[in-house]
């Protein structure tokens, strides 16, 4: 594990980032700690995408610092922070690779360029195929799988960059409730086997049951950070969404719904 300060694997101090002229996140401050799933949500246009790319050095920042393991991110070459930081954008092409190339790239973080890709690299490929389940489709093209194989071959590749923190910007776009559910499964199990992941997810449900922490968001400032179950109290989703929540059990299992607030006459 690489080196961890005040218990914290990442933190950002009173970050304000936007484009050109326009401020998109305003004076945002949050910590992740090693081994925890923690979930961004918040409306559309609250500005999750935007603090993403600034905590993964994608964006640059109008005031405000990002530390990953103690170090400013401005410390690190490219190269570095590869071998820390893995990031899986919302917008991505599927490339004409097969399956085993595109994983494959995931390694080159660890060896220089035009090298030959040791044991270590093909014990991590194998690896990472076998943990995102994609070994059986390891020789088709990428444009010949399904939305959530395609989804599962990127996190294969993510975690073939062997980084100890994952960014990942809303993984279940356009996959249907069992692929979601596959996708989410999976990033719980990474993080109970110590990868650190920070992810956009749009289903608030399905964040509030699969998250260890979450970062609620609403006009590019975080009003929270809390546990799933201090948050579904807290009544700051019914806030910030104008929405109704609604709990219920079944099947010895808790599971939260939403309802649209209807305004009443007085």
């Amino acid at each position: 594990m690489i080196g961890v300060t005040a218990g914290f694997l990442l933190q950002a101090i009173n970050l304000t980032v936007g484009y050109g002229s326009r401020e998109i996140i305003r004076d945002v401050s949050l910590d992740l700690k090693p081994g925890q799933f923690t979930v961004l949500i918040g409306p559309n246009g609250s500005g999750k995408t935007t603090l993403l790319k600034a905590l993964a050095r994608l964006l640059p920042l109008r005031d405000g610092v990002v530390t990953l393991a103690g170090r400013t991110l401005g410390s690190y070459s490219q190269r570095e922070l590869a071998r820390s930081l893995a990031v899986l954008p919302q917008i991505r092409q599927t490339p004409a690779l097969k399956v085993s190339t595109l994983i494959s790239q995931g390694r080159y973080p660890h060896h220089r360029y035009f090298s030959s890709f040791t044991a270590d690299d093909q014990k991590a490929i194998a690896e990472a195929m076998a943990t995102c389940k994609v070994c059986r489709f390891a020789n088709r093209e990428m444009n010949t799988l399904s939305g959530g194989e395609r989804q599962r071959v990127f996190l294969a590749m993510l975690l073939a960059q062997d980084a100890e923190l994952m960014i990942l910007d809303e993984p279940t776009t356009f996959l249907d409730i069992a692929q979601q559910l596959e996708v989410l499964d999976l990033l719980r199990s990474l993080s109970l086997q110590g990868k650190t992941i920070l992810a956009v997810i749009h289903d608030v449900s399905l964040a509030l049951r699969y998250a260890d922490r979450i970062l609620l968001l609403d006009g590019g400032c975080l009003v929270d950070n809390l546990p799933p179950d201090e948050l579904i109290t807290s009544g700051l989703l019914e806030k910030v969404y104008g929405v109704n929540l609604h709990r219920h059990a079944a099947d010895g299992m808790v599971f939260t719904n939403f309802s649209v607030r209807k305004d009443t006459d007085a």
